[in-house]
C-alpha cells in the first residue's frame, strides 16, 4: 500500500489534534484522589432484563472531580445478576437483585428483575 504525502500529513495532523484532547480529558491529574465522595448519580434506579442481558449504568461521584475509581460495584445475589468493576450489569437467571455502588456510607442502589423470556 502506497501513502503519498498528503494523506501522510491529514493523518499526522489528525494524531497531534486526537492526541491533545486524549490527553487533556484522560489527565489523571483531573480527578482528585483525596476529594469527599457526597453522592453518586447514576442514570437507571432499575432494569429489567432478560438472562443473558447486559445493562451499562452510566455513574459519576459527586463531586464530579472525585476519583470515580473509589467507588466499588457489589450484587446481592449473584445467581440473579453480576456486575464488574465499570458499573456492566449481567443478568443470570430469574429473581430480582439489589445493585449497589459505594464508597464508604455513600451508595446507590439499583434494583434488577430478571425475567425468563416467554
Amino acid at each position: 500500500m502506497r501513502i503519498d504525502l498528503k494523506n501522510r500529513s491529514i493523518g499526522l495532523f489528525l494524531c497531534v489534534i486526537l492526541g491533545f484532547a486524549c490527553n487533556r480529558y484522560a489527565d489523571f491529574d483531573y480527578f482528585d484522589r483525596d476529594a469527599v465522595i457526597t453522592d453518586i448519580y447514576t442514570n437507571i434506579s432499575e432494569a429489567v432484563l432478560a438472562p443473558g442481558g447486559i445493562q451499562q449504568v452510566t455513574y459519576w461521584p459527586i463531586p464530579a472531580n472525585a476519583d470515580p475509581m473509589k467507588l466499588k460495584w457489589t450484587t446481592s445475589n449473584s445467581e440473579v445478576a453480576i456486575v464488574n468493576e465499570w458499573g456492566v450489569i449481567t443478568a443470570v437467571g430469574k429473581g430480582s437483585a439489589d445493585i449497589i455502588v459505594s464508597d464508604g456510607s455513600i451508595s446507590k442502589t439499583i434494583l434488577v428483575t430478571v425475567n425468563l423470556q416467554e
